[in-house]
């Protein structure tokens, strides 16, 4: 049983196991650690990972990349995002996204889900079976997000134990292994993503690590790319007066040759040369860019990166010479001007202790070894903090109130009580502050059953769970109204009139009534039939390649000893028929199912079995024969005269009965290998 921690990213997804003696990030089927996130369908199976990507080119439209961050959200503007995916994409009534491919529509959850399918595939192949999972998300994630990504979990029938940010996997995988002390140290995490910025002010020290502040933004190197793309697609329009925008497989040629460019500008001040072979219309591209004209074109996401890391000081009191360090983590922070910008923010160099790629996924196998049974591990946690602030509305006296549950900069850790008066029947909204910069502000919905009384004086307990989602817990009635007449006195301070109220003390239930909760067994069904049906064809591939090979093994093998034999009809008749399979295999048997390759390779082995055997039949025939002529050829060179001596006339001695009419070895001893017997088999129909 495996413990496992996963970092599933807009662009690459890493896997992490927890193994006696330390954390291991595994590698894919292709002996990468790095698995591209990306889903693609061809004509018989899926594809994800590596191949996936491979795919992406051939057929675009096939293709669904960039989803992560579309789990859990509504759009209003599909058009603006549409061409980001590769696959077309529509709104369904609740404007909720959906990709259409192969006539088939799927949900971000399902693609999410595919994603967790291929990580499930490669931990059994190194592991087995998956007992603990701790997955991350980035800190701007809604409380929906991290709901679909655990549905995204179940849908590929994976259990996550715990979802948490990915600044406190840094943190962990920081805090685990490093040597620290009692005195607590000041660390800024910094990891710029393909999607956004994360940055965090932690306070660590040798068992515990509590998040002070955060701050994010949504520019990352996907942004990154795209305005280099843009850039190139200009450049190639004028030069070469050729049409590019909605042109998909063009646009990943450029986008795949100017992220190779972007890499290699990290390391290289000099002229960085593109080339794009037969972007369109059989044009070639050729062009240069330099780290110089690519940080101009990015300087105003540099500026917004800094404003981002600003902020995040100016949240805390905490100065920079009171820092310990800053690690960066993320591809991004690989540009030169990014690490320059961090330095002039912090005042303090950026380390690069922490594995760059790496590091979120190692913590969260960190996190899950603490939590499975399996592991005796150090001791050490992390208080993360609220990253978006949440408040309740609910109606009192005919009008909406809004009162704050928890702030930006709280801890998640402990328990959030509020006291409200409210109307009765009582519904309570969750939804995030004002200050927060999220599209949606709607969280959840919570029915409290009626009790009699018109209203009340209410506390309200809430509490963050595994997922890292805000719910409510327990209402308790305090007080209520004294009598169904609201008895009404003066006026309060608010405007709003006071009532009389009876101290009480009764637990109310409740239901929590939206959102409607995703009908994850339906999607769970529909994503192990296509796990089946991949398997079927990954089995029918298999058993394709295992006749191609069985097919030339066996012709080398009957080709090898082929002089003595190369004129006798059982001979030429095998090598006819081995060459007909070879072209039904290349032509109408390519789409064949498993079972026409299956009986096929036994009746190769069959038909084998009986040329072995009347080929050493007809060498020892051979053989007899040259002895014979040998023995004759001796026999004539020192022939003995012998005189007759009877009175009849001399008639030679004839052959034993046996021996007389027989031919000097069987011309076809097994009935012969005529077409007959060969293409007469039920699986080819020839």
């Amino acid at each position: 049983m495996a413990v496992v921690g996963v970092d599933v990213g807009d662009h690459s997804t890493y896997i992490s196991v927890a193994r006696l003696g330390g954390v291991e990030t595994i590698s894919n089927d292709y002996s990468l650690r790095s698995t591209p996130t990306i889903v693609a369908f061809g004509e018989r199976q899926r594809f994800m990972g590596v191949s996936a990507e491979n795919q992406r080119n051939l057929n675009p439209k096939s293709t669904v990349s960039y989803f992560k961050n579309t789990v859990g959200r509504s759009f209003n503007d599909v058009e603006s995002i549409s061409a980001r995916f590769g696959a077309s994409v529509k709104t369904d009534g609740k404007g909720r996204l959906l990709f259409e491919i192969q006539n088939r529509e799927f949900i971000p959850e399902q693609a999410f889900g595919m994603m967790f399918t291929k990580v499930k595939e490669l931990v059994a192949a190194v592991e087995g079976e998956i007992e603990t999972l701790v997955v991350s998300v980035p800190i701007y994630f809604t409380q929906a997000q991290k709901l679909a990504v655990r549905d995204a979990a179940l849908i590929a029938g994976l259990h996550v134990n715990q979802i948490i940010a990915d600044t406190s996997a840094l943190a962990l995988s920081y805090g685990k292994t490093k040597d620290l002390d009692s005195e607590p140290r000041n660390v800024v995490f910094v990891d710029v993503g393909c999607e956004g910025t994360q940055a965090v002010l932690a306070e660590i020290c040798a068992q515990h690590a509590k998040i002070l502040a955060s701050s994010y933004n949504r520019v990352g190197g996907k942004v990154f790319d795209d305005i280099l793309v843009d850039f190139a697609v200009k450049l190639i329009e004028e030069k070469h007066k050729i049409k590019l925008l909605g042109n998909v497989r063009a646009l990943n040629k450029i986008r795949n040759a100017m992220e190779k460019a972007k890499k290699t500008m990290s390391t290289n001040t000099n002229q960085v040369p593109v080339q794009i072979d037969s972007i369109t219309e059989d044009v070639d591209v050729n062009f240069t860019i330099n780290r110089v004209q690519f940080e101009d074109l990015i300087k105003p996401c540099v500026s917004e990166i800094k404003e981002t890391l600003e902020n995040l000081l100016a949240s805390t009191t905490v100065k920079p010479e009171q820092l310990y360090g800053v690690e960066i983590v993320g591809g991004s922070t690989r540009i030169p001007i990014l690490k320059q910008t961090i330095q002039d923010v912090f005042g303090v160099a950026p380390r690069t202790e922490l594995n760059t790629d790496e590091a979120v996924s190692r913590g969260c196998a960190l996190q899950a070894a603490s939590l499975s049974s399996k592991f005796l591990t150090k001791k050490f946690e992390v208080e993360d903090s609220v990253h978006q602030g949440i408040e309740a509305v609910f109606v009192y006296g005919g009008e909406h109130e809004k009162v704050l549950i928890c702030d930006e900069g709280d801890s998640i850790n402990e328990e959030k009580k509020i006291e409200i008066t409210a109307d009765l029947p009582l519904n309570i909204a969750l939804q995030y502050a004002e200050s927060a910069s999220v599209d949606d502000k709607f969280i959840s919905l919570y029915k409290v059953d009626e009790v009699e009384t018109a209203s009340g004086v209410f506390s309200l307990k809430f509490c963050f769970n595994e997922f890292g989602v805000l719910e409510l817990k327990e209402v308790l009635l305090v007080s209520q109204e004294k009598s169904k007449a609201r008895r009404i006195s003066e006026c309060g301070d608010d405007g709003k009139p006071e009532r009389d109220m009876v101290p009480c003390r009764t637990v109310l239930s409740f239901t929590k009534s939206m959102p409607e909760p995703l009908s994850v067994t339906e999607l769970r069904d529909q994503e192990s039939n296509l796990v089946s049906l991949d398997q079927e064809e990954i089995h029918r591939q298999e058993e394709k390649n295992r006749l191609e090979e069985q097919l030339y093994k066996f012709r080398n093998k009957i080709l090898e000893d082929s002089n003595p034999v190369e004129k006798e009809e059982v001979f030429i008749n095998l090598k006819t028929y081995l060459d007909e399979i070879e072209t039904w295999l290349y032509e109408e048997g390519e789409d064949a199912p498993r079972l026409s390759y299956t009986e096929l390779i036994s009746t190769l082995e069959n038909k084998l079995k009986v040329y072995s055997t009347w080929f050493n039949k007809f060498m020892l025939m051979r053989k007899r024969e040259d002895e014979k002529a040998k023995f004759l050829e001796k026999q004539g060179q020192r022939q003995i005269p012998i005189v007759y001596e009877g009175q009849d006339e001399y008639v030679p001695k004839q052959g034993s009965p046996a021996r007389r009419g027989r031919e000097p070895f069987p011309r076809d001893p097994f009935g012969g290998f005529g077409r007959s017997s060969f293409f007469d088999d039920s699986p080819f129909g020839w």
